[in-house]
């Protein structure tokens, strides 16, 4: 059973390259914490260090019966994911214009899942041909049935 946790609102306005599933290394009580929707995924992306991805930006609240006193909202999450992946997306994001980010954090089973979206951002004029296209789609369904 999957269960959608958090999602980021911003990877909307995204046109999609590359989309894969990832696992992360988190504790304990931050685990807890986004499985009772205490985060937030805006501003989030992914970034290279070392040549391993590391998700920076996203911020995970305490857990309230957590009784961790040096717990960090800010820290960066380790991306896990396997070699041809993990070049797919360097390689996407050594090209200019290419960014990944995060689009929502679901329980798959017992385990938490990133799913991340390697793309483009939409710009303004983008955004609103995409919506005309849709809502244009959505009328002549309507006249259809």
């Amino acid at each position: 059973m999957v269960e959608c946790l958090l999602e980021n609102s911003e990877a909307r306005g995204f046109k999609t390259a590359y989309k894969v599933e990832a696992g992360m290394v988190l504790t304990g009580s931050e685990t807890k914490a986004i499985k009772s929707k205490n985060g937030h995924l805006g501003g989030s992306y992914l970034k290279f260090i070392n040549g391993e991805p590391y998700l920076i930006g996203f911020k995970v609240g305490q857990y309230s019966f957590s009784s961790d006193a040096n717990f960090n909202t800010d820290r960066s999450k380790k991306v896990l994911l396997n070699k041809n992946e993990i070049d797919r997306i360097n390689g996407l994001l050594s090209q200019k214009g290419l960014v990944c980010v995060p689009s929502r954090i679901y329980s798959s089973g017992r385990y938490l899942k990133v799913e991340l979206l390697a793309g483009k951002v939409l710009r303004n004029f983008e955004k609103r041909e995409k919506r005309k296209k849709k809502e244009q789609e959505r009328e002549v369904a309507q006249y259809v049935d």
